[in-house]
Protein backbone atom coordinates (compact mmCIF):
# COMPACT_ATOMS: atom_id res chain seq x y z
CA UNK A 1 0.00 0.00 0.00
CA UNK A 2 1.42 3.51 -1.11
CA UNK A 3 0.80 6.41 0.94
CA UNK A 4 0.16 9.79 -1.03
CA UNK A 5 0.40 12.45 1.54
CA UNK A 6 -1.44 15.42 0.34
CA UNK A 7 -0.95 18.78 1.59
CA UNK A 8 -3.12 21.58 2.49
CA UNK A 9 -6.09 22.37 -0.23
CA UNK A 10 -8.54 24.52 -1.15
CA UNK A 11 -11.73 22.91 -1.29
CA UNK A 12 -15.51 24.16 -1.77
CA UNK A 13 -18.03 23.85 0.82
CA UNK A 14 -21.02 22.38 1.83
CA UNK A 15 -24.32 22.91 -0.47
CA UNK A 16 -28.14 23.37 0.37
CA UNK A 17 -29.63 19.68 0.47
CA UNK A 18 -25.75 17.97 -0.12
CA UNK A 19 -27.17 18.26 -3.97
CA UNK A 20 -24.82 19.55 -6.99
CA UNK A 21 -25.62 22.72 -8.44
CA UNK A 22 -25.55 23.88 -12.02
CA UNK A 23 -23.49 26.83 -12.66
CA UNK A 24 -24.04 28.03 -15.78
CA UNK A 25 -21.79 29.69 -18.57
CA UNK A 26 -22.16 33.12 -18.00
CA UNK A 27 -23.73 33.19 -14.50
CA UNK A 28 -22.49 35.57 -11.90
CA UNK A 29 -21.70 33.85 -8.43
CA UNK A 30 -20.29 34.71 -4.86
CA UNK A 31 -17.85 32.82 -3.68
CA UNK A 32 -17.34 33.72 0.22
CA UNK A 33 -14.93 32.53 2.97
CA UNK A 34 -17.46 31.78 5.46
CA UNK A 35 -17.62 28.00 5.13
CA UNK A 36 -20.35 27.74 7.52
CA UNK A 37 -22.54 28.85 4.52
CA UNK A 38 -24.58 26.06 2.69
CA UNK A 39 -23.83 26.96 -1.05
CA UNK A 40 -26.77 27.29 -4.05
CA UNK A 41 -26.57 29.01 -7.26
CA UNK A 42 -26.26 31.99 -5.73
CA UNK A 43 -23.37 31.59 -3.88
CA UNK A 44 -20.73 29.04 -2.56
CA UNK A 45 -18.10 28.95 -0.20
CA UNK A 46 -14.34 27.67 0.01
CA UNK A 47 -11.92 26.64 2.60
CA UNK A 48 -9.57 29.01 1.93
CA UNK A 49 -9.61 32.67 4.66
CA UNK A 50 -7.46 34.81 2.29
CA UNK A 51 -9.68 34.36 -1.21
CA UNK A 52 -10.54 37.38 -1.31
CA UNK A 53 -7.61 38.93 0.09
CA UNK A 54 -4.94 37.48 -2.95
CA UNK A 55 -7.22 37.15 -5.54
CA UNK A 56 -7.99 40.32 -7.77
CA UNK A 57 -9.93 41.10 -10.87
CA UNK A 58 -8.94 39.21 -14.13
CA UNK A 59 -7.59 36.03 -11.68
CA UNK A 60 -9.06 32.98 -12.70
CA UNK A 61 -10.33 30.11 -9.84
CA UNK A 62 -10.58 26.49 -11.53
CA UNK A 63 -12.82 23.97 -9.58
CA UNK A 64 -13.77 20.24 -9.72
CA UNK A 65 -10.36 18.98 -11.21
CA UNK A 66 -10.83 21.97 -14.20
CA UNK A 67 -14.43 20.92 -14.99
CA UNK A 68 -15.31 24.65 -13.77
CA UNK A 69 -13.54 27.77 -14.75
CA UNK A 70 -14.51 31.41 -13.07
CA UNK A 71 -13.51 35.03 -13.83
CA UNK A 72 -12.69 37.26 -10.64
CA UNK A 73 -15.13 40.10 -11.44
CA UNK A 74 -14.75 42.21 -7.70
CA UNK A 75 -13.34 40.94 -4.35
CA UNK A 76 -14.31 42.51 -1.03
CA UNK A 77 -11.81 41.58 1.49
CA UNK A 78 -13.23 43.23 4.34
CA UNK A 79 -16.36 40.48 3.62
CA UNK A 80 -14.35 37.79 2.80
CA UNK A 81 -16.31 37.67 -0.76
CA UNK A 82 -15.31 37.11 -4.60
CA UNK A 83 -17.53 37.74 -7.39
CA UNK A 84 -16.96 35.81 -10.18
CA UNK A 85 -18.46 34.52 -13.84
CA UNK A 86 -19.15 31.40 -14.98
CA UNK A 87 -17.04 30.64 -18.05
CA UNK A 88 -18.57 27.13 -18.82
CA UNK A 89 -21.46 25.36 -17.66
CA UNK A 90 -20.97 22.23 -15.29
CA UNK A 91 -22.17 20.68 -11.89
CA UNK A 92 -20.42 21.49 -8.65
CA UNK A 93 -20.36 19.04 -5.72
CA UNK A 94 -19.42 19.40 -2.35
CA UNK A 95 -15.26 19.63 -1.48
CA UNK A 96 -14.29 19.91 -4.64
CA UNK A 97 -10.83 20.95 -5.59
CA UNK A 98 -10.08 24.56 -5.83
CA UNK A 99 -7.30 25.69 -7.96
CA UNK A 100 -5.52 29.35 -7.91
CA UNK A 101 -3.37 29.80 -11.20
CA UNK A 102 -0.64 32.47 -10.53
CA UNK A 103 -1.83 33.24 -7.38
CA UNK A 104 0.62 32.92 -4.46
CA UNK A 105 -1.18 30.92 -2.07
CA UNK A 106 -0.54 31.40 1.60
CA UNK A 107 -1.23 27.95 2.80
CA UNK A 108 0.93 25.72 5.75
CA UNK A 109 2.89 23.32 3.89
CA UNK A 110 3.98 19.62 5.38
CA UNK A 111 7.29 19.52 6.64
Amino acid sequence: MALHPVGPEIRTGFLKDRKPIQLKEGQEITVTTNYSIKGDEEMISMSYQKLAVNLKPGNTIICADGTITLSVLSCDPAAGTVRCRCENTAMLGEGKNVNLPDVVVDLPTLT
